[in-house]
Order: structure tokens, then C-alpha cells, then sequence
């Protein structure tokens, strides 16, 4: 497309914008998917902090007292109600240890992070399984499928 500048006499070649990213081509819109997960991942790690170490903490001890209630109404209780109510205590112990600590610290989440503890993976254990990590990455292993994460 030909477009006159003002002020000036001679034509010069504009490559029009795309109206969308549907007018760009694969490779562009997978380039740039990627410049936004990267900085969505940025933003993210600079945001963690002494407040995730906070929280995780807590919901663990959380858990660790309803399995210790769970435990205890079990053993202890003279009626099946409350041997449902242990049942359920536990239940609710093992969806947070599996769920909100264990996923989250299996992907290398508190890493990064002073003073995470028993939270942070380790890479020892991984690479001493056999696993390489990938650049700059940690090896994870979950239950039989290893895995490396960038």
C-alpha cells in the first residue's frame, strides 16, 4: 500500500497494522502467547513471598490438627456419628496435604522462597534418581513419571 506523508512529495511503503491477532501469522501468535505466559511467570515470582510462607504454614497446621481430631474421633468415639466426623477430618487432612501443599510444592513453588523448609523441593533427590534438569529447571518426580520443569 502506497501512503503520501505530509509535508512530503514522495510515496512511501506502510505496511498497514493487523486489525487483529487472528491477521497475524501462527508463528508470530505463538511467539507472543509466549512473551505473555513469560511475563505472567515474572510477575508472579516477584510477587511470592513471606505471605505464601504465611498461608502455606498455616493450612498445614490446619491439617495437621484434623488429622489429629480425625484420629482421635475414631479411636475414641463411642457413637458412629462420630466416627463419620473422624472419617471426614481426615478426609479433609489428606485433600490439603495432597492438594493444596503437596501439588504446589511438587511443582517447585516455595523454591525459590528463604525459610520455605519442608515446603521447597529438592533437587538432590531427583537428580540422584536419575533425572537431569532442564535449563535453569528442577526435576520433579511424580509417583512414577518423571518430569523435568523449566
Amino acid at each position: 500500500m502506497l501512503a503520501v506523508q505530509s509535508g512530503g512529495s514522495a510515496p512511501v511503503c506502510a505496511v498497514p497494522a493487523p486489525k487483529s491477532i487472528e491477521d497475524l501469522p501462527r508463528e508470530e501468535k505463538l511467539r507472543l502467547f509466549g512473551e505473555e505466559l513469560d511475563a505472567l511467570k515474572q510477575r508472579t515470582v516477584a510477587r511470592m513471598g513471606e505471605a505464601d510462607l504465611t498461608y502455606v504454614r498455616r493450612m498445614n497446621r490446619f491439617s495437621r490438627a484434623m488429622e489429629v481430631a480425625g484420629r482421635a474421633l475414631i479411636f475414641f468415639g463411642p457413637e458412629p456419628v462420630s466416627f463419620l466426623l473422624g472419617v471426614g477430618a481426615l478426609w479433609l487432612h489428606k485433600q490439603i496435604q495432597a492438594t493444596e501443599i503437596g501439588h504446589t510444592a511438587l511443582h517447585g513453588c516455595y523454591d525459590r522462597l528463604p525459610g520455605a523448609g519442608s515446603f521447597a523441593g529438592t533437587r538432590v533427590a531427583s537428580q540422584k534418581a536419575g533425572h537431569v534438569p532442564g535449563p535453569g529447571g528442577i526435576c520433579m518426580r511424580a509417583s512414577k513419571y518423571p518430569y523435568c520443569t523449566p
